[in-house]
């Protein structure tokens, strides 16, 4: 894919949720783009074994800008099965976005994460965290939390 196709794919998925602002109809099958590769690239005997941890978007889902795009990719892959999916980590506040150019600090996102209890049952023995600026964060937040063995990786095309 060029540069060009690469923005433009990105700048797809971050379409606003509302039919009226534009573009909107780019942002389903970018979406479907996106999980179609990562079901290309993803090695089905590891992705067999993990849990894959959706960065949380700025907007919490009440908030009516919360958009789960993130999410609505991982939950599309297919290799060859439909892979475990849980928003583990949650955001306590709707925060500014970071495209916004009002990017946070690492401790201040980490303040404002929480792991969802309720998504803790039957975890795999791998934890994929999507890459995001900040998925860091969250690598750093989950191994943390899982220190009993359960190995924590970035998701990318590393596992493939």
């Amino acid at each position: 894919m060029a540069r060009g196709d690469t923005n433009q794919l990105i700048h797809n998925l971050q379409k606003k949720k509302k039919r009226n602002d534009g573009g909107h109809q780019y942002k389903a099958p970018a979406i479907a783009r996106c999980a179609r590769d990562l079901s290309a690239v993803l090695n089905a005997e590891w992705l067999a074994q993990a849990t894959i941890v959706p960065i949380p978007p700025s907007k919490v889902k009440t908030d009516p800008a919360y958009d789960d795009w993130m999410v609505q990719i991982c939950k599309g892959i297919r290799v060859p099965t439909p892979p475990d999916v849980r928003e583990l980590v949650e955001q306590i506040a709707s925060m500014d976005t970071f495209k916004g150019g009002n990017g946070k600090s690492p401790a201040e996102l980490k303040q404002n994460y929480r792991i969802a209890e309720n998504q803790l049952q039957n975890l795999r023995g791998i934890v994929g965290v999507n890459r995001e600026h900040h998925s860091h964060i969250q690598l750093f937040y989950l191994q943390r939390k899982f220190r009993s063995g359960i190995g924590v990786r970035e998701l990318d095309s590393k596992h493939s």
